[in-house]
């Protein structure tokens, strides 16, 4: 069986894990991944460390049937971590990225020991075809790969420029990582970001430890911030 995976991402992993817990003939395994740091996806590449995993540990487990696999690699580091209104540790997203990684090599050095011919192509997948009773794929330097399944894992993408800002001065379509974009922004200037989710609310705490001064608007359609996690209260009431 040639398995072909578009995308090197968590939902990868995942599958990679899931696959080398549960194949029972070996095969051959190519991954096609462009970034220089797979395994992490867009979300949790190198950043800086106000961009924070947003969910407690054992919602973050890449094993859906064992909550504490991530919570059992963050080990010792996790009380450096620990929130204190949530009394649960949220991480750097890079940090989180060391997991993924982690999980994704030691499931390939799983599926080598028995008798999988694993690889890693580090090129985008440009073009997918059926050919006879096969998937045939084109990376973008050339190479051509037929396999019996392919997985797309590819994720959600780069954000759309809907308001055709792309080339306006001081315009950034896509924020992350932070630890680039933030430099380009002088610390007494206005921001406006445009929604008030999760990336919006990493721009602003990223802007805020690095000093920023001028004013920073939020510019969105329903006005709404992201759902706050919090330790449960012990409420009783009185007969």
């Amino acid at each position: 069986m040639d398995i072909a995976i578009v995308g090197a991402g968590a939902a990868t992993v995942a599958l990679l894990d899931t696959l080398a817990a549960t194949a029972a003939q070996p095969g051959d395994l190519t991954v096609f991944e462009p970034s220089a740091h797979p395994w992490r996806g867009r979300p949790y590449g190198p950043d800086l460390d106000t961009v924070l995993v947003n969910a407690p540990p054992a919602l973050m487990s890449i094993r859906h049937h064992d909550r504490g696999h991530y919570a059992a690699w963050l080990g010792e580091r996790a009380p450096a971590h620990l929130d204190g209104l949530l009394g649960q540790p949220l991480v750097p997203r890079a940090l989180y990225g060391h997991y993924l990684r982690h999980t994704a090599e030691t499931a390939l050095a799983a599926l080598r020991e028995r008798g999988w011919h694993v690889r890693v192509h580090a090129a985008r997948v440009t073009a997918m075809a059926a050919s006879a009773d096969r998937l045939r794929l084109r990376a973008e330097d050339g190479h051509v790969h037929q396999a019996d399944h392919v997985a797309l894992c590819v994720g959600a993408g780069t954000p759309h420029d809907h308001y055709g800002l792309g080339a306006a001065p001081g315009f950034v379509a896509d924020p992350y990582p932070l630890a680039r974009t933030l430099e380009q922004v002088p610390a007494e200037s206005s921001v406006a970001v445009i929604g008030s989710g999760l990336t919006a609310v990493d721009v602003v705490v990223s802007l805020a430890a690095r000093g920023h001064t001028g004013p920073i608007r939020l510019v969105s359609r329903s006005g709404l911030l992201p759902h706050v996690w919090q330790r449960p209260l012990d409420h009783r009431h009185g007969t």
